[in-house]
């Protein structure tokens, strides 16, 4: 009896570990199933702990409604996740929505209060990227139009973003859906004095799908992080366009190059740009123009017909103390 009796209860014993694993296994199914809209399972986007990235966390609703599920969605991408405090609201929960327009589908405009252009740029675009990769996954919205106070949102340069889909956003080489990338960047800026270049190392995070000459650019347009030296450009000065093709680099300025630079020397300025350009891997020459003409002089004396190279007589270096006098100064 008393075999029999243990027999029956190891049985019992295997059948309980058994459902409990079909159970598990279920549950771990349920977890890594794919968004499906259509299903109410969505996709919200968060930024990593190290806000570098974005990752997804699953959110399932019953709710059909469009306007319904654009409030919900961006109050949840607004909230933290409870039982995730690795990952963090992309979208920062004191960003206000003043309204939006699902009127034009495929087309979905967002309106936020002025709050939202206050947003440093890298976490900005990790924002923007949130929100249209998130608010695409509606049924029937395939684009997003962010807007500031009722007007386009605007980039860097000052230009609309525009509508954006979640293609604009590729995945990078390690499979994140979006990220940041840290870059650093040798630049150089005028002295204090403006005679002569200043080497400034700056490590930046940015936009994994800003090239690297651009930023550059728009690092020199911003100015030094400190007044130990001088900016070159002025903020009035926009470049047209800028790329890289067999080892030059074309960089195409405004009018405004010519007219309201500041009150430098032209060397320094024409090698500011090119002495920081020539630092990236891919660029052996700079070829600057101005409004797609590079026949033009600058400031009357330096002539933009051909391309630049790399060039340090400019820069200020730093007189070492010979052994000799390091010898005197210790006596």
């Amino acid at each position: 009896m008393k075999r029999k009796r243990l027999i029956r209860m190891m049985i019992l014993l295997v059948s309980v570990l058994a459902v409990c694993l079909l159970s598990s296994c279920s549950k771990k199914q349920e977890q890594t199933e794919k968004p499906d809209p259509e299903k109410g399972i969505y996709n919200i986007y968060y930024k990593d702990a190290e806000e570098t990235k974005l990752t997804s966390v699953e959110y399932r609703t019953k709710t059909k409604s469009k306007e319904e599920l654009v409030k919900g969605l961006i109050k949840k991408l607004q909230s933290q996740e409870k039982d995730d405090p690795s990952v963090l609201p992309a979208v920062a929960s004191d960003l206000e929505v003043v309204s939006y327009d699902l009127s034009l589908l495929p087309f979905l405009t967002v309106n936020f209060t002025k709050s939202y252009s206050e947003q440093k740029g890298a976490d900005e675009i990790l924002c923007r990227a949130a929100l249209v990769m998130t608010l695409t996954q509606i049924p029937g919205v395939k684009y997003v139009e962010i807007q500031v106070e009722g007007q386009p949102l605007l980039d860097s340069a000052q230009k609309p973003v525009g509508k954006l889909s979640a293609d604009r956003f590729l995945t990078d080489m390690n499979g994140n859906m979006f990220s940041r990338q840290k870059n650093k960047l040798l630049l150089y800026f005028a002295s204090k004095d403006g005679k002569e270049l200043v080497e400034v190392e700056r490590t930046v995070l940015n936009d994994s799908s800003m090239a690297l000459e651009k930023l550059v650019m728009k690092l020199l347009l911003e100015g030094p992080p400190d007044s130990a030296a001088r900016a070159v450009l002025p903020d009035t000065v926009s470049i047209l366009d800028i790329s890289i093709r067999s080892g030059t680099c074309y960089v195409n300025f405004d009018s405004g190059f010519l007219t309201d630079t500041m009150d430098l020397e032209p060397e320094i300025i024409i090698y500011s740009i090119v002495d920081s350009l020539a630092e990236l891997p891919d660029v052996s020459q700079v070829q600057i123009m101005v409004n797609g003409i590079s026949d033009v002089k600058f400031k009357d004396s330096i002539s933009l017909a051909e391309p630049f190279v790399k060039d340090l007589s400019y820069l200020f270096v730093q007189e070492e103390e010979t052994e000799g006098e390091m010898e005197l100064s210790g006596e």
